[in-house]
């Protein structure tokens, strides 16, 4: 029963607390709008999903020292050395891990996976001594939080987030400043489509499992679009965080049409909180988490207006 509160209670702190983080920097009205009604649907679907559906992990209990523990901690480190030793772009060592992990290590891919988005902080955010601090936390989040919220894409990501956030809050750093790119907020929500869409489609139209379905055409975007193109690496950043919407299941994103309008917001979000977080590992997983939880709390709002019209 405490794990699954402290569980719901991190995952609900964390997600509302980056949304008012967005909203308090942000000056014009129609930004302030869009997340104010965002945050709404937000709750409303933690909500749904906290209170209304049967989680099942109060049963279970909590054991840090899994299998799994040594699984997230190889996906954190090796995606952390080839970012860092070899200069490999995060997206590029995280989907490569992902693939990886899905040909050789299939029963622990989702944890691979998991800590490969840890793996993706900046060097100069956290360095190689303090990663210590997010393995620790990475291993106590992912146990606390790892039976919730299934079914939604980008969960993985925010627990890879939260592990690195709270490293960079208890150390007192500073988030990287950096150069915003010049970039085109049109082909940012193209992008995000495609890139929601592909993933969703391979996993559920192909039976591609979830971990491929976004390693896999994440990893063949980045390396086509990093090499060719001056804004590649933002755009293969924005493919790879909507990818992680399509590996959501049936019972969050219905349909096609859904994880259409689920990356529409993620396009929006991506583009409203690119100043924020940079060099947190675990960003891109956010975003899309975010998107999915306000997608999902917008259908249960509209079905429940819907159901009462029609009493």
């Amino acid at each position: 029963m405490i794990r699954s509160y402290a569980g719901k209670a991190v995952i609900t702190l964390f997600l509302i607390g980056v949304m008012l983080s967005v909203l308090l920097i942000k000056i014009d009205l129609w930004s302030k709008i869009i997340l104010g009604v965002s945050s709404l649907f937000l709750v409303s679907g933690l909500i749904h999903v906290f209170l209304f559906e049967d989680l099942k992990q109060e049963k279970k209990t909590f054991r840090p020292f899994r299998i799994e523990s040594l699984f997230l901690v190889f996906g954190m480190l090796v995606t952390y050395a080839m970012s860092m030793i070899f200069g490999v772009d995060a997206v590029i060592a995280s989907a490569m891990i992902g693939v990886l992990a899905y040909v050789f290590l299939k029963d622990h891919a989702t944890a691979v996976y998991c800590g490969s988005f840890a793996g993706m902080t900046a060097s100069a955010l956290i360095e190689p001594v303090m990663m210590v601090g997010v393995v620790v936390l990475l291993i106590i989040v992912y146990e606390l939080t790892k039976d919730m919220l299934k079914g939604f894409g980008g969960k993985l990501g925010t627990i890879g987030m939260v592990a690195t956030f709270s490293t960079v809050v208890l150390l007192n750093r500073d988030f990287l400043l950096v150069t915003l790119p010049q970039y085109d907020v049109m082909v940012l929500i193209v992008i995000a489509l495609f890139g929601a869409v592909i993933s969703y489609v391979l996993q559920h139209r192909f039976k591609q499992n979830a971990v491929f379905a976004s390693a896999g055409p994440s990893l063949l975007f980045a390396l086509v679009s990093i090499p060719l193109f001056s804004l590649g690496a933002f755009y293969s950043a924005v493919f790879f965080s909507a990818s992680f919407i399509g590996m959501s299941d049936r019972t969050r994103l219905k349909n096609v049409y859904w994880v259409i309008l689920t990356g529409l917001v993620l396009g929006i979000l991506y583009d409203l909180m690119t100043p924020l977080f940079n060099g947190a590992g675990g960003k891109l997983g956010t975003l899309a988490l975010l998107s999915a939880l306000i997608v999902f709390g917008f259908e249960k709002v509209v079905t429940r207006i819907f159901v009462r019209s029609k009493e």
